[in-house]
């Protein structure tokens, strides 16, 4: 409660009148966001200032995750340094009642190399409308990605739980190929991310 009543109070003063309608503590149609911060010893000192559709929502100190609820629709979420010049983004649909995971760490931290390629380090299981919308850049001392969502933890709990291996590595292989050709990630990580999908089967 007394979170809330220091929001309300200093929200003028850290946020914009616009971005704090689009916050909901309730979250009654609205989705929650969560922003993880991987603690890191580059940069610090710098608070990681988050957008969504260019409104200012939360600053992120190094280590510490931040919580807020925004609107249905396609969402453009950036990140960007004080002072530090450029920034990366990360958009995709987001969907009333769902809850997504992002996370924020340096673009030169060893951080991107353990989820390779950013949101696939999640796995290849995104809903059809996630995937097609999903886009991202790259700029800035600050990544962000999209690590986890509600929308690919339930789809998971409604497939049969045995699949015939075959079909599940041609239907990974088909997803991966299919997100080479849309851009989403390059060549060098397309053809690792393919190696490792054939040698665990």
């Amino acid at each position: 409660m007394k979170k809330l009543l220091a929001l309300l109070l200093l929200s003028p003063l850290v946020y914009s009148q616009s971005a704090t309608e689009i916050l909901n503590v309730t979250g009654n149609g609205k989705a929650e966001i969560t922003v993880e911060r991987k603690k890191a010893f580059l940069y610090s000192a710098l608070k990681v200032r988050v957008r969504a559709n260019d409104l200012l929502v939360a600053k992120v100190g190094n280590g510490k995750t931040e919580k807020f609820n925004i609107s249905e629709g396609l969402t453009t979420f950036a990140v960007s340094g004080f002072g530090a010049p450029g920034e990366s983004t990360v958009t995709f649909r987001v969907k009333a009642g769902e809850s997504y995971k992002l996370a924020v760490a340096s673009r030169k931290s060893n951080f991107w190399s353990g989820i390779v390629g950013g949101a696939l380090g999640v796995g290849l299981i995104w809903s059809s409308a996630l995937e097609a919308s999903m886009q991202s850049t790259e700029g800035g001392p600050f990544g962000i990605a999209l690590i986890g969502t509600s929308e690919t933890e339930s789809s998971s709990m409604t497939e049969p739980e045995e699949k015939p291996k075959t079909n599940n590595l041609e239907e990974e292989l088909n997803k991966l190929k299919d997100l080479f050709e849309k851009g989403l990630i390059d060549e060098d990580v397309y053809k690792e991310m393919q190696k490792e999908l054939l040698l665990a089967k």
